[in-house]
């Protein structure tokens, strides 16, 4: 295939004649397959000829050929001297050598130099754990590629023999990679060396239990607000794509199944041309899990596809979708280029990128925040974490001493249960854990065993101390507290016993909430406006407060945190609030009028303080002392109360509002859903099904769900 390239027959008949000259005419053909242009065929040949002279020139042969070699030849072309080889630029002629070399492998003449060659198998532990994986847990080839880039951390830090592990060394494995990387990162290396002890404990390989010495790190799922764009820079994005240009039929089409569908951009990866049916306007796409999902193709994004693949596609045998602009021509490598094509396209329509990656080109799912559903930025983070250092104190959380696990005091040549307790607090606060409460637990249960004598955990004791409590949720969690500890402490010491959960469930039953009536509220209202009897700012505070509650649900203590900075356009930002959520709460026209009202009397109060509702002794509100004075203005106004009646608190501001939008509900089943997921998310719930809950726990709409069901097996219409 050199004709395909040269013209001049002399130029090819040099070519061919050489002593390699089967070598490039293969090599020719090859380029001319992947769709490489003349110019730059030509170079890549001509550098395959220049490698070819130079190892003939120093005394090696074609056979010895590999990377290294490839290395020096490299560093021969600063000081080239080679006959009929000075006019091309070093750049060109070290990518023609590589891309020569990539070529002579894949025909199988280096068989022989490859197997001599020094190549870094992977160990046979990893190899069989990658056995076992694909047929116990069905793993992809990608998963197990991840997996395997920690657990060859591991082996080379703890050494390639199961019996040495022990809880010590893969515990601090664990926290000095978490001081190296983002929390995905941590997270995959906790996740690949848990299964990996699993993997060694079913093998008998390594002692049971010594998976509980892994700690779990601290993260919540959508704990963030997402990054996202407008509406009006997704639009500039995308017209950022020239459409006469085949790079620029590729990037639209790419562009628009982001924004429009919400594709992940490893989805855009997988997809192939027998995914889209054009006959049914669909696209079938592989999502996470190889789960398959058919989705709407859109006039907007069919035209898109369509004027791509007959004018912008190059012809290639590969079925991809989406191919490389330039030579090879082949499918796109990973998710990271999908994510530099968005980025591109960023920066050519001049918007500014909030971090890397596609996902922040958002769909459309009919408000201003579109937010992406596809990332979340505490689970994807450009920037490192707070860095968990030997001694762990640079976690403000926490600012605990380093877990002393190898310096432990001696109790008649005993570890002290007390000194074991503060090495798991240690190690939990320093994975991003707070545990106050737990930890105060489990400090009182250690004073509580060293009393009795005992410096293991025992299952007697446990449970004893766990009865104590009045409740029997109390008992239950005091106890699940001691079973996490001992499953913890086992990997270090089996003498400590598993105490069974006797109490059983952690959970403790919600009471029934109080429902607030319309006269109700405007009475707490009215009370909470006469507090400042001698300073009528006190009065100001708490009837605001106690609005801002009831108009919006938030829970207490996200309103006493608010700050002026909090309070924006869109409405108030609330910040790492329960399980460190973050959230957009929208504001009706008048709680906005209210507010404005409250700042102007507030910001001329205390200026200093930036804190939305402070006290009288301009500071931030404390909990105490709101929930004091809603106390008072219950009972001042004469709430019903009393054994077997629900209990007004101000939390029950929370569950007025959650209960008064559910019976606000649309009718149908799809409407109803997406008002329950717009509530759940309103309200800052972990889950919907906390959202659920109001149904059950509120006998009004308990009685409305038992009429409707009524009606429905009667013959009448729901």
């Amino acid at each position: 295939m050199l004709t395909e390239f040269f013209e001049s027959p002399q130029r090819i008949q040099e070519l061919r004649d050489g002593p390699n000259g089967c070598l490039l005419e293969g090599f020719a053909d090859q380029m001319c397959q992947a769709g490489y242009a003349e110019i730059t065929a030509r170079r890549h040949i001509r550098s395959a000829e220049h490698l070819m002279y130079w190892t003939s020139r120093t005394g090696r042969t074609i056979g010895a050929l590999d990377e290294h070699l490839i290395d020096e030849f490299v560093g021969h072309l600063n000081r080239c001297r080679c006959p009929r080889f000075g006019d091309m630029h070093r750049r060109d002629l070290r990518r023609g050598a590589r891309v020569f070399l990539s070529y002579a492998r894949g025909t199988g003449i280096w068989t022989k130099r490859l197997s001599e060659e020094t190549v870094a198998e992977p160990p046979a532990l990893l190899t069989a754990f990658g056995h076992w994986m694909r047929q116990q847990r069905g793993t992809c080839d990608a998963t197990l590629y991840n997996y395997g880039l920690r657990i060859r951390e591991l082996l080379n830090a703890v050494g390639e023999d199961p019996r040495r592990f022990n809880a010590h060394n893969l515990r601090q494995f664990v926290l000095d990679t978490s001081q190296r990387c983002g929390w995905a990162a941590a997270k995959s290396c906790t996740t690949a060396v848990r299964m990996f002890l699993r993997f060694l404990i079913a093998d008998g390989k390594c002692a049971a239990g010594l998976e509980g010495s892994i700690p779990v790190l601290a993260h919540w799922q959508l704990s963030s607000l997402p990054r996202y764009l407008q509406s009006d820079e997704v639009e500039l994005v995308i017209a950022s794509c020239d459409p006469s240009t085949a790079v620029g039929k590729r990037d639209r089409a790419i562009l628009l199944l982001l924004a429009r569908l919400g594709l992940r951009a490893g989805d855009l990866v997988q997809l192939r041309l027998g995914d889209i049916d054009w006959k049914e306007a669909g696209i079938s796409v592989s999502g996470k899990g190889r789960r398959q999902t058919m989705m709407p193709l859109t006039q907007e994004i069919g035209d898109a596809i369509a004027s791509y693949i007959k004018d912008g596609r190059p012809q290639t045998a590969v079925d991809a979708l989406f191919i490389r602009s330039r030579a090879p021509f082949r499918a796109l490598a990973n998710h990271a280029a999908i994510s530099v094509i968005a980025a591109r396209a960023m920066r050519r329509a001049g918007v500014v990128c909030p971090s890397r990656g596609a996902a922040h080109v958002p769909p459309p799912f009919g408000s201003k925040l579109y937010a992406s559903a596809r990332r979340v930025v505490a689970g994807d983070r450009g920037c490192a974490p707070a860095p968990f250092h030997r001694n762990h104190r640079d976690l403000r959380q926490s600012r605990c001493r380093q877990p002393a696990t190898d310096c432990a005091t001696l109790a008649r040549g005993e570890i002290m249960l007390i000194q074991a307790v503060e090495s798991y607090i240690a190690v939990r606060r320093a994975t991003g854990f707070a545990f106050r409460s737990e930890g105060s637990l489990l400090k009182s249960f250690a004073a509580f065993s060293e009393a009795a004598g005992k410096h293991y955990v025992c299952s007697a004791t446990a449970i004893q101390w766990a009865g104590s409590a009045p409740l029997v949720s109390t008992r239950a969690r005091r106890l699940g507290q001691v079973i996490r500890f001992a499953r913890y402490i086992r990997a270090e010491d089996p003498h400590h016993e598993m105490p069974p959960a006797v109490f059983g469930s952690e959970s403790r039953p919600r009471p029934v909430p109080y429902i607030f009536s319309s006269d109700e509220l405007q009475r707490i209202l009215q009370a909470a406006s006469e507090l400042g009897k001698r300073n009528a700012f006190r009065g100001h505070t708490y009837q605001t407060f106690f609005a801002l509650l009831a108009c919006t649900g938030l829970r207490v203590s996200e309103a006493i945190h608010l700050c002026f900075q909090d309070i924006t356009a869109d409405g108030l930002v609330i910040r790492c609030s329960k399980f460190r959520k973050s959230r957009l709460v929208p504001l009706h026209q008048t709680t906005e009028a209210g507010l404005e009202e409250y700042l102007k009397r507030r910001r001329a109060y205390t200026p200093l303080d930036d804190h939305l509702f402070v006290s009288l002794r301009r500071r931030p509100l404390l909990l105490h002392d709101a929930e004091i004075a809603f106390h008072d203005i219950t009972e001042k106004i004469g709430l019903p109360s009393g054994p077997g009646l629900p209990r007004p608190t101000i939390h029950s501001l929370r569950h007025t509002f959650a209960v008064r939008a559910l019976e606000t509900c649309p009718d149908g089943r799809d409407r109803i859903t997406k008002h329950m997921l717009a509530l759940s998310t309103y309200l800052g719930h972990s889950k919907v099904a906390h959202t659920y809950w109001y149904l059950e726990a509120t006998p009004a709409l308990m009685r409305n769900i038992a009429d409707l069901c009524q009606s429905f097996f009667t013959g009448g219409r729901p």
